[in-house]
């Protein structure tokens, strides 16, 4: 088993933000596909770039499988219920990707801490209850 970028998306969302709402996944999958598409690059890649996902720092990038069940191992997915909605939502973000084309979303923060200094330059895109978005100009 080889891991798609559906999936790269989905072990991304249920590690940054299994316990946020559809919307704020969503928001989430556009910066890895705003990602993706600047950088000429596809979503595995933009995932397991260093620093960039909060848990990828603990968690070595691993992109083939004997099967579905050493990938869930490997990647601790734990709660299934909230690994179908990861998968769907990064579904629905690819498939909805040129509706929400307005704005390049490249990063984002979890507004539980404290906004790093280079979030200064950046112009913010979206606010939720969970995060802050920034969009480049």
């Amino acid at each position: 088993m080889i891991l798609t970028s559906i999936l790269c998306m989905a072990i991304n969302l249920y590690n940054e933000a299994r316990s946020t709402t559809d919307y704020e996944q969503q928001r989430i999958n556009q910066v890895v596909l705003d990602r993706e598409e600047y950088y000429h690059t596809n979503a595995c890649k933009v995932i397991f770039e260093p620093h960039q996902f909060s848990w990828t720092i603990h968690t070595r990038k691993r992109l083939k499988f004997a099967n579905y069940n050493e990938m869930v191992r490997y990647y601790q997915l734990d709660d299934k219920r909230q690994f179908l909605r990861a998968i769907i939502n990064a579904q629905l973000s690819i498939l909805t990707k040129e509706e929400i084309r307005n704005k390049k979303i490249l990063n984002y923060i979890d507004n539980s801490i404290k906004p790093p200094v280079w979030t200064k330059p950046l112009h913010v895109a979206l606010r939720t209850k969970n995060f802050t978005f920034y969009e480049i100009k």
